[in-house]
């Protein structure tokens, strides 16, 4: 009888170990797939190119909307570290061409994905990149459910609700003092246990927990990126 109940558990661990090996291997090769998937969304596309022809269309001249974007490899990093849940909302204010959101998306088992762009030819560029994932994936619904998540709005980012979100991620490099002032009293709206992930600027407020700094890949060279954590 100690035989057989040592057998079953030992059996019993033996599948579990199995499980994990195969879910490790599972996740490395969906891994490399989606990698291969983001970097054909946006082969040879001039997202710089819109953001300055949007922003001398609408008189824009102030530095805050100088254009940057993510790279894939470092962000899937950035993201990694504050630990997303399957339940959880994400919001990047400021998307631009979608990248962070479908990286985001295709990366992660988030329940929602939220970019907020001001300017309109970059919004539709990043529902044109979504459009385009769709139809690269065909009829694989584990890529369709995630990016059936997915969310753009056309809209200044101060004007929009993000209380719901529980990961945020601001490429906040090149705004001025009151630009990034305005954005810190958005964050406050966030719920306890909210993570904020920034490039460049801090957060100074006791309400927010400083975790981490450190230096990742963009589309204009290293940059420090900190994250915080509202504790309060």
């Amino acid at each position: 009888m100690i035989l057989v109940r040592l057998l079953t558990v030992v059996g019993a661990c033996f599948l579990r170990i199995i499980k994990n090996i195969y879910s490790k291997i599972q996740k490395r090769q969906r891994s490399k797939i989606t990698r291969r998937l983001l970097n054909q969304i946006y082969y040879q596309t001039n997202s710089m190119g819109i953001s300055r022809s949007e922003r001398n269309r609408l008189n824009i001249d102030t530095d805050d909307f100088i254009y940057g974007e993510i790279e894939f490899s470092s962000f899937s990093n950035i993201l990694d570290r504050v630990q997303p849940r399957s339940n959880e909302i994400f919001y990047d204010l400021g998307c631009g061409a979608g990248k962070a959101v479908l990286s985001a998306a295709m990366n992660f088992d988030l329940s929602k994905i939220v970019g907020i762009e001001l300017l309109p030819g970059l919004c539709q560029l990043a529902n044109e990149k979504i459009q385009y994932a769709r139809s690269l994936v065909g009829n694989d619904h584990f890529y369709l459910k995630k990016l059936s998540n997915i969310k753009i709005i056309n809209d200044n980012l101060n004007h929009c609700d993000i209380s719901e979100s529980d990961i945020v991620f601001v490429n906040a490099t090149c705004f001025g003092y009151t630009a990034w002032k305005k954005i810190q009293e958005k964050f406050l709206s966030l719920k306890i246990g909210s993570r904020v992930i920034v490039t460049t600027q801090s957060i100074d407020d006791d309400r927010f927990l400083y975790l981490s700094q450190r230096f990742e890949l963009m589309s204009w060279g290293i940059n420090s990126v900190n994250t915080y954590k509202k504790i309060k």
